[in-house]
């Protein structure tokens, strides 16, 4: 569990909530961060990306290749 005293005060000073998962909330966000993932280490970590203009380029071609590749968890079919 995560527990942390300066946390734990700093929670008592602002309005927010602590949640814990599997506690307080019954939804996983396993499937973005798999997204996630492969996003960063399958398309973004491959080369230099120098600024915003070439990052948000990068990102359109990976979910445009992403999208027509075939995907044996989709029965060889593609997302698009």
């Amino acid at each position: 569990m995560n527990n942390n005293g300066a946390v734990e005060i700093l929670l008592e000073s602002i309005p927010l909530k602590k949640r814990i998962t599997g506690v307080d909330v019954t939804f996983s966000n396993s499937l973005i961060e798999a997204v996630n993932k492969i996003l960063k280490y399958r398309y973004l970590f491959r080369g230099p990306i120098p600024d915003l203009a070439h990052l948000a380029t990068a990102v359109m071609k990976a979910i445009e290749d992403y999208n027509n590749q075939l995907h044996w968890t989709l029965w060889g079919l593609t997302p698009n």
